[in-house]
């Protein structure tokens, strides 16, 4: 397909993000699935740029207005809202053939003469009239303002397109050198990683199996059941996968199911269990003996888990639909050897394989979330037996979303403690810098970033 037929696509999609509700990602995929007419390679591009550009947005924007506003005989701005200092953008989004442009030139750098003959058409739908050149021109020629360079926070939260709160509170807690390098990791592509499932193969099994099929993988750092695939696969077009021998899955998140180290025979609760990763990958810890009660809000993400438990073996998990808002059933009071609570949470540690989870960001939010945090505790800990543990985890990397919402509960139940993480943790070399908790740093693990806690309740006198 040509070059400006899928730049129309791109802009096509950018434009429906503008008015829905649904995760960037779920758009994407939806849209492109919908358009079976694009080739493998037209899917890839246009799915590449659109989240290089969702990565990147608040730095494109900047350079977008720089032409949209000094281009007024141009295209016509109505609505603005503030953007950093002196910043004005449509309040209904700055047209993304506008972000597409920037992109091209600041990113890709396009000269505007081999730019121009693919965009001005769209341009020109846009309501852009007159010199289409030279507003091209305009936004090439834009910089970043000396007051934001010269302010250690806004600047990485432009560069990065970071809310400047999260950047503020990584500054004031781990140092402005570290908090630099957190926004380059999670503003990098992360690489595809999958769990093997041991219910049906070692990991030298499933990488073999990969290689005959095309696909070089190499161990992940601290999981011994992961790899890092080279590229970006069609999981379902492989054996391996139909097969139930892997699962698409961050090393981070393997990381998590460990934590809470589940034996063979136990019970376990995943409060909040989504699509299942952490159950099926807690299955496989425990060599498909025991019992999972694995629990979400959602029907459909619990419908994908069934699917996937049946493709991986894992006939122990049996899942149930529970509204945040609802208490779990009363006879697994005092039962559970293993809870697992994986919060809904900001996300933030996703960021660099989720780019559209920015724009969602706000601290008003992020409190919100904190507050279910904090009630899906209280409501589950009464399951964790006598002895049992209690492993509570994010994907973002807030003090408000973790460190709090765990000192909080602990104060009202000193029946609870903490514990350092399990003895095997250890050994794979996972770095921490707050211990008892676990941090997994994006720029220091390769991973997407997560918290974790593992708490024990008092055994029986």
């Amino acid at each position: 397909m040509r070059r400006i037929s899928l730049y129309g696509h791109l802009v096509e999609l950018l434009g429906m993000l503008e008015s829905t509700r649904e995760p960037a990602d779920q758009l994407a995929g939806r849209f492109l699935r919908e358009r079976r007419y694009l080739g493998s390679r037209d899917r890839r591009f246009i799915s590449e740029l659109y989240f290089d550009i969702l990565r990147n947005r608040s730095l494109l924007e900047l350079h977008a207005l720089h032409g949209l506003s000094l281009s007024p005989d141009v295209i016509r701005i109505t609505h603005v809202r503030h953007l950093g200092d002196a910043r004005v953008v449509p309040a209904r989004g700055i047209p993304p053939i506008a972000l597409l442009t920037a992109h091209q030139l600041h990113f890709a750098h396009e000269a505007p003469s081999a730019l121009l003959p693919d965009v001005t058409d769209l341009w020109r739908m846009a309501g852009a009239s007159g010199d289409i050149s030279r507003l091209v021109d305009t936004i090439r020629s834009s910089t970043i303002p000396e007051s934001i360079l010269g302010d250690a926070v806004a600047r990485m939260s432009l560069q990065h397109s970071i809310a400047p709160e999260i950047v503020r509170e990584w500054v004031g807690r781990f140092g402005e050198e570290v908090a630099g390098a957190m926004c380059v990791a999670s503003n990098t592509p992360a690489p595809t990683t999958i769990r093997v499932n041991t219910l049906k193969c070692t990991r030298e099994e499933c990488q073999a199996a990969l290689t005959r099929e095309g696909v070089n993988s190499i161990p992940t750092r601290y999981s011994p059941v992961g790899l890092i695939l080279e590229k970006r696969v069609n999981s379902g077009a492989l054996e391996s996968y139909r097969s139930g021998m892997f699962e698409i899955q961050d090393e981070g998140s393997q990381l998590i199911s460990m934590l809470v180290n589940p034996s063979p025979g136990s019970v376990v609760v995943d409060a909040c269990a989504g699509a299942g990763g952490k159950s099926l990958h807690i299955a496989a810890l425990m060599n498909g003996e025991g019992t999972i009660h694995a629990f979400d809000s959602d029907a459909a993400r619990l419908r994908s888990l069934r699917t996937r438990a049946l493709r991986s073996g894992a006939n122990i998990i049996r899942d149930a639909v529970v509204r945040f808002d609802a208490n779990p059933d009363p006879g697994l009071t005092g039962t559970a050897d293993v809870l697992l609570i994986d919060a809904p949470c900001s996300g933030v540690g996703t960021y660099r394989r989720n780019p559209g989870a920015k724009a969602g960001f706000s601290v008003g939010y992020s409190t919100s979330l904190s507050e279910l945090q904090y009630s899906l505790l209280e409501r589950y800990h009464g399951v964790v037996k006598a002895g049992g543990r209690l492993g509570y985890a994010t994907c973002t990397l807030l003090r408000r979303e973790n460190e709090s919402v765990v000192e909080r509960f602990l104060e009202k139940h000193p029946e609870f403690r903490l514990i350092p993480v399990p003895d095997f943790i250890g050994p794979l070399g996972i770095p921490s810098k707050s211990p008892p908790y676990i941090f997994l740093l994006p720029h220091e693990t390769g991973t997407d970033g997560f918290f974790a806690a593992v708490l024990e309740r008092a055994p029986a006198r």
